[in-house]
């Protein structure tokens, strides 16, 4: 199974969300319809987390494809502890199905340092039916989740947040190219 595997350097959340969404043109560019997300299945990219040069978790994507469905599961762990006291702790699991180019169901859950979150996503008609933290409602069919493997994720303006089940507005930055582990070149986006 081949894996693209890197390290980031610092815990900036907003940095290290923009590096995933670089991360993942590494796999596929441009918009990811049905032909061209038929080459994500079997694949797997990871990501060291670091701060100040010292792992404190990983973020895993895994792709696999059942029938015509392709399916993502996301996994994030981060642990951040000083004098061997953990002082912060983040453990996401996300699990997408999508069909033709376009997202048919989301779960996710999520424990932000002792909170709880759930998310539940299906398509229903026209749009996505979401439940989570913010409530119930219809989310429109094209948007993309804040799970940031899409390629097109940094084109969006909307992305429906997997963690607490709301629309947020986003208003993507390009930062310019850099170089991680020695020989990936990655995009560098700020949303």
């Amino acid at each position: 199974m081949p894996t693209q595997r890197t390290s980031l350097f610092h815990l900036d959340r907003r940095a290290f969300l923009g590096a995933l969404a670089a991360g993942g043109g590494l796999m596929a560019a441009g918009a990811a319809g049905a032909s061209q997300m038929a080459g994500y299945g079997g694949r797997r990219i990871a990501f060291d987390i670091r701060r100040d040069g010292s792992p404190i978790g990983l973020h895993e994507v895994r792709f696999r494809h059942d029938g015509n469905q392709l399916e993502v599961d996301v996994s994030i762990d981060i642990s951040l502890s000083l004098a061997f006291i953990t002082v912060f702790s983040y453990r996401h699991r996300n699990h997408e199905v999508w069909q033709d180019g376009r997202l048919v169901s989301l779960e996710s859950e999520t424990d932000d340092d002792g909170e709880a979150f759930k998310v539940s996503a299906r398509r229903l008609g026209d749009g996505l039916w979401v439940s989570g933290a913010e409530g119930e409602f219809l989310a429109p069919a094209g948007i993309l989740p804040t799970s940031y493997w899409h390629p097109r994720t940094v084109e969006q303006r909307r992305l429906l947040d997997s963690q607490h089940g709301r629309v947020l507005e986003v208003n993507p930055a390009f930062l310019g190219r850099e170089t991680l582990a020695g020989d990936i070149t990655a995009r560098r986006y700020r949303l």
